[in-house]
C-alpha cells in the first residue's frame, strides 16, 4: 500500500505540472481536510472539495505559470511526505517584469483507500518529519 501512496502523491504533482486541476482533485478525498503553511496569507483548514477547489485555484490565478519539481518522496506508511520547489512567474502589472520566484514546500498527505484525507504544508522537510513523529 505505501508505494501505491508514493505513486498516487507523484501522479497528483503530475497533474498540477500539467495544469490539469481537475486531475489533482481526483486525488483528493471529497471531505478532505488541507493544512497551508502557517506562513501562508490564510494558514486556516480548508474542508471540502469546494474549500481546496478554491485555495487551490486562488493559487492559479495569482500566478501566470506555476510547477512544482518533485525532489523526493517518501513513504512514511499511510503518509507521504513529497518534498518540492515550487517555481511560479508572477503576472506583471503595468511595467511588472514578470520575474520568476520559487519556494521550497513540503507537503504531508494521509491517504486512505487511494485518496488523500488530509494534507499539511510545512516549509522544510524537518518540520514534516518532526510532525509525524520522525528523524532523518
Amino acid at each position: 500500500m505505501s508505494q501505491e501512496n508514493v505513486e498516487i502523491a507523484r501522479a497528483a504533482f503530475a497533474a498540477w505540472n500539467a495544469g490539469d486541476i481537475d486531475a489533482v482533485l481526483a486525488h483528493f478525498h471529497p471531505e478532505r481536510v488541507y493544512h497551508p503553511r502557517e506562513d501562508e496569507p490564510d494558514p486556516s483548514p480548508h474542508v471540502g472539495r469546494d474549500a481546496y477547489e478554491r485555495l487551490l485555484y486562488g493559487f492559479v490565478d495569482s500566478f501566470s505559470e506555476v510547477t512544482s519539481e518533485v525532489l523526493e518522496v517518501i513513504d512514511a506508511g499511510d503518509h507521504v511526505i513529497a518534498s518540492t520547489v515550487l517555481h511560479v512567474v508572477l503576472r506583471g502589472q503595468g511595467s511588472g517584469s514578470g520575474a520568476g520566484v520559487s519556494d521550497s514546500y513540503v507537503f504531508v498527505y494521509k491517504l486512505r483507500d487511494g485518496l488523500v484525507v488530509e494534507g499539511w504544508e510545512y516549509r522544510t522537510k524537518q518540520e514534516a518529519l518532526e510532525a509525524l513523529g520522525l528523524r532523518e
